[in-house]
């Protein structure tokens, strides 16, 4: 990896440090080069402006995170479609919680972004949800008997247990989450079935 290639990384892996902790609005640019021990300037060799590092970071959130569902995915193919869901919801949880920082990011802006960067989370999300969408509908097709409620309120349900599962990962311990987890993906597995 050359010079060029490595400022550039540490310029994205401190701007997701920092723009998950303090805010997009309370981050320069300054001190995201302060944080990667360069000039602020040297930044516009990388990004044009601190609207296109901030996408480019949510591009690699994420890229990062959909690589993570992939590859847990493929471990469980030929399991059932409720082992899948299952996985797919632990699966998020554990890598939002394996991966802090990114975990607070998602959090951060895909719940209440400042209105200055609204357009630019509002369709890195619909990149998201359309991904997970596809997930899911591989999931519920390969059930053989169709013994599930419509597919739309399945999906809708599971990002709302997504959103949910999102909010006890981060105020509850671990245990208190699993707790928690289990009971709602309980009630969550008995309402969508027919």
């Amino acid at each position: 990896m050359s010079k060029g290639e490595q400022t550039k990384k540490k310029i994205l892996e401190n701007g997701l440090i920092l723009f998950s902790t303090k805010g997009y609005e309370q981050t320069s640019l300054k001190d995201i080069a302060s944080e990667v021990s360069i000039k602020a300037p040297a930044i516009y060799a990388h990004f044009a402006n601190k609207k296109v590092l901030f996408e480019s970071i949510f591009e690699k959130v994420i890229t990062d995170y959909i690589e993570h569902l992939t590859d847990r995915i493929s471990t469980i193919q030929k399991s059932s479609t409720k082992e899948q869901l299952y996985e797919l919801l632990v699966g998020t949880n554990i890598f939002f919680y394996e991966n802090k920082h990114i975990g607070l990011f998602m959090k951060k802006y895909s719940l209440s972004p400042p209105e200055s960067i609204n357009p630019i989370t509002q369709k890195k999300m619909q990149t998201l949800t359309n991904n997970i969408e596809v997930i899911l509908c591989s999931f519920l097709e390969e059930t053989p008997d169709r013994q599930f409620i419509e597919t739309n309120k399945i999906i809708d349900s599971f990002f709302s247990l997504l959103d949910g599962s999102f909010f006890y990962l981060e105020n509850f311990s671990g245990q208190d989450f699993y707790i928690r987890m289990n009971n709602i993906w309980e009630v969550f597995w008995k309402g969508i079935q027919k």
